[in-house]
């Protein structure tokens, strides 16, 4: 997840990005940036919900 993380950022500093842009980028940005990680990312927090509430 780190080295996603140095590669997205890398990539936004190549695009032009602004340095605040590149620096508020997150794990989060590198989740939705990939449908299987979207989907398990989907999964986990989806069973911890149920887990909370029994």
């Amino acid at each position: 997840m780190d080295r996603r993380l140095t590669f997205l950022k890398d990539r936004l500093r190549e695009s032009g990005a602004t340095k605040s842009k590149v620096e508020e980028a997150n794990r989060m940005d590198v989740i939705e940036a990939d449908p299987k990680l979207k989907e398990i990312y989907t999964t986990i927090v989806k069973e911890l919900s149920i887990g909370a509430m029994n």
